[in-house]
């Protein structure tokens, strides 16, 4: 299994760039709303925004430094297989990944 991490300004950018790499299937229930689903080739984990700093508190419990979060929209994707170059240029990949994922599969 291939452990890829995206980031993007929205999850609508995420799943847009999931849809165009052949990653989201769209099914119709019969009243012609459209969802999408994941193939069975892949595991999604939206995660969202992440802390980037914890808070920092003293001894009396008193906020010296509020926490920092990146705000831009961040999903994990496990793949049975490596993606294709095409998948590569087409997915908002964090590269190089990070090093502590705040998800892990």
């Amino acid at each position: 299994m291939h452990n890829y991490y995206l980031r993007a300004n929205s999850r609508l950018e995420i799943e847009t760039a999931l849809k165009d790499a052949g990653f989201l299937e769209p099914v119709n229930f019969g009243d012609d709303k459209i969802i999408y689903i994941e193939k069975n080739e892949i595991k999604i984990a939206h995660v969202g925004s992440i802390v980037i700093e914890e808070p920092i508190v003293d001894e009396n419990l008193i906020l010296i430094k509020d926490t920092v979060f990146d705000n831009r929209w961040h999903t994990n994707i496990k793949t049975k297989h490596e993606l294709t170059e095409e998948q590569k240029q087409i997915l908002p990949i964090i590269d190089p990944p990070p090093k502590t994922p705040k998800v892990i599969f």
